[in-house]
């Protein structure tokens, strides 16, 4: 090869890579894709009016700052953890399966043919609950309108600050995130924020902040998102081999007499923990069912028979602080964000919950007893 051609031969590989560095470095440079600006009203009535995708296969992460070190023993500490890792399959019809991985093992949650389940496996569980056929609305968003979108978002402006439609791009894709903010009392809440996908209204992340805080104290965002059908056999959530089966417990106690009735709604006491009752109803075959205060600081009281899934939550041995509510041991669970407390006899729960510090659940259950 002659001097020339060896020449232009480097001049063209220098111009080929110098080419080549510019498009990477373009594409580096490049920002993520933001939706262009809308009102929140018609980026809502846009979101909730997409065609729902074929299915979705994501990943799927969870993080969790709600708990103070010690605050949480044992298996739950394990669960609850910082946070956990997993996958999400998801029908255009409103059926979803998760897997995370926690400390404890992978735990599945999933909602088909009408049904909750939950599964885990150490401790070998399965929860299964009646959810109905369409728990999320789908039906109904499908038909949503401008005017009935703008209705609907009249009475959250009175108690929430809404902020714009912001577009922003969350795993890659254009969005639309909200921040929504109480305006009075909030409790221990400080602000949450959703993102969703501006072409086909997926969720994309969900996060809560307290008041003190500029760091989400709790947050499920989805991540390589691949928009394809599901099939059914990966929605299904299957109950391990020798799970106990947590569901709707007999109807009478475990000493054999029936348990009691549910005192009526107007028997639900009128103050508890200095706050005034709002409301009050009686669930058919489950108990009675309260809410005192107002704003985000209420506290929301059941009391019902000590059987099912929720009785669960009150019984010793979890992992959670005990505490002495009316000369009853209780256990209590306090985040950075509210507070529970469960006091469970042999025939009766009791449970109060709330975006509020400890001290106002405990005198909410004191007062219950």
């Amino acid at each position: 090869m002659s001097v020339r051609r060896r020449l232009v031969a480097w001049i063209a590989l220098v111009a080929v890579l110098a080419t080549g560095a510019v498009v990477a470095r373009a594409a580096i440079d490049r920002p993520d894709p933001t939706p262009p600006p809308r009102p929140l009203d018609r980026a809502v009535t846009a979101a909730l009016r997409k065609p729902a995708p074929p299915g979705v296969v994501a990943r799927i992460r969870v993080t969790n700052r709600l708990f103070p070190a010690g605050s949480v023993r044992g298996p739950l500490a394990a669960l609850l953890g910082d946070g956990a890792r997993g996958r999400l399959w998801a029908d255009g019809e409103g059926r979803f399966r998760i897997r995370l991985g926690t400390g404890i093992g992978p735990v599945e949650l999933g909602v088909a043919a009408g049904r909750l389940r939950v599964a885990s496996r150490l401790p070998a569980a399965f929860l299964d609950g009646v959810v109905g056929r369409d728990p999320f609305g789908l039906a109904s968003r499908r038909r949503a309108t401008l005017p009935a979108v703008r209705r609907a978002l009249r009475p959250a402006r009175r108690y929430f600050e809404l902020s714009s439609a912001r577009p922003t791009s969350t795993a890659g894709r254009p969005s639309y995130t909200v921040r929504i903010a109480p305006r009075d009392d909030g409790g221990l809440l400080g602000a949450a924020e959703v993102a969703w996908d501006a072409r086909s209204g997926l969720p994309l992340r969900a996060a809560l902040y307290t008041r003190d805080q500029g760091a989400p104290v709790f947050e499920v965002a989805l991540d390589r998102i691949r928009l394809r059908p599901v099939p059914a056999s990966a929605l299904v959530v299957r109950r391990p081999p020798g799970a106990r089966r947590i569901g709707p417990g007999p109807r009478r106690s475990p000493g054999g007499e029936r348990a009691p009735r549910p005192r009526p709604t107007d028997a639900a006491p009128a103050r508890i923990a200095g706050m005034p009752r709002r409301f009050a109803q009686r669930l058919p075959g489950s108990g009675l069912v309260a809410v005192y205060g107002s704003g985000l600081g209420t506290i929301l009281a059941f009391q019902g028979r000590a059987e099912g899934p929720l009785a669960e939550l009150a019984r010793p041995g979890l992992g959670l602080p005990e505490v002495n509510i009316g000369g009853a041991t209780g256990t209590e669970l306090a985040s950075t964000l509210g507070t529970a407390v469960g006091v469970r006899s042999a025939r009766t729960l009791t449970l109060v919950a709330g975006l509020v510090p400890p001290l106002a659940a405990e005198n909410a259950a004191r007062d219950l007893r």
